[in-house]
């Protein structure tokens, strides 16, 4: 197994990593609210108020994997898109919040996390999701946003709900309430104390030009920790027998996969790829 694993801050990741893209064979987005929801409790934990001054704190978010080169135009994630959906989330809502507050540069230099732009002048997002697009870009690595740009997917509900989730919990009174903050810090002060947790928060990254290292570590990560949907091992197996094969077997397959969750989503919007497998198997084995 070829990789080397490197301890890195959120903000030296999107900072010095190229576009970070989310293949279609990954899972979709599906974090539920008791996961976003504690991922926003533990980052408010991290804070603590000294002589009227918000401090931040170390927190480590585990590991993520990813596949490809620094030099290269973009890096697969193999493992860590649910976490990274979500900063990218939080992140731009904060950047939606200091515009509200008529601070355009924090506005702006929050929001070079989610989208930054290229030698050209040219928006570039850093994470990119083949599954969620153009959704994800055009509603949560927008600063305006597009309210008539409706969800098509399962996926894109849980991106809405997500992000309307922390539009609301980052209001000044649930956040002056919940960190029992008083008047005498300003808003844009807990929000910079916010934003500043997010990018200082740790992980171990995991950058291999091998695929099928790569692969073996999704597996290894995932085996024993939080239950991952069988789907999204069967996925990750099949992807990792054919991602090198001369005959681009890899991009039938990703084609024949799309086309299977296009169908789902054409029959029933609430029916997944995750429910109909689980009745395929009932159906088919004891």
């Amino acid at each position: 197994m070829n990789f080397s694993p490197e301890q890195k801050n959120i903000k030296q990741m999107f900072s010095s990593y190229p576009i970070m893209k989310i293949p279609n064979f990954q899972r979709d987005y599906s974090w539920e609210k008791k996961y976003y929801g504690t991922f926003l409790n533990d980052i408010l934990k991290g804070l603590s108020i000294n002589n009227e001054k918000i401090d931040n704190s170390d927190y480590f978010i585990g590991t993520m994997v990813f596949s490809g080169k620094l030099t290269d135009q973009y890096i697969d994630v193999i493992d860590g898109q649910q976490r990274l959906t979500v900063i990218t989330i939080i992140l731009s809502v904060l950047a939606s919040k200091f515009k509200s507050i008529n601070d355009d540069g924090l506005a702006k230099a929050t929001f070079k996390y989610v989208k930054a732009f290229d030698d050209y002048d040219r928006p570039v997002p850093k994470l990119k999701s083949e599954t969620s697009y153009p959704y994800f870009e055009a509603y949560v690595q927008s600063i305006e946003k597009k309210e008539s740009l409706n969800p098509s997917s399962e996926e894109e509900e849980n991106i809405k709900e997500t992000y309307k989730y922390f539009e609301s919990e980052l209001e000044e009174i649930k956040l002056r309430k919940r960190l029992q903050i008083e008047q005498s810090i300003g808003y844009k002060e807990i929000l910079i104390a916010i934003r500043d947790q997010i990018l200082l928060m740790n992980i171990i990254s995991i950058l291999t030009n091998d695929k099928e290292s790569a692969y073996e570590i999704f597996e290894i990560l995932n085996a024993k920790g939080k239950n991952l949907a069988s789907i999204d091992l069967i996925k990750n197996t099949i992807y990792s027998e054919f991602h090198a094969d001369d005959n681009a077997k890899d991009k039938i397959i990703e084609k024949q996969w799309e086309n299977i969750k296009n169908i789902l989503r054409g029959r029933n919007q609430n029916i997944g790829f995750i429910t109909f497998y689980r009745h395929f198997w009932i159906s088919k084995y004891k």
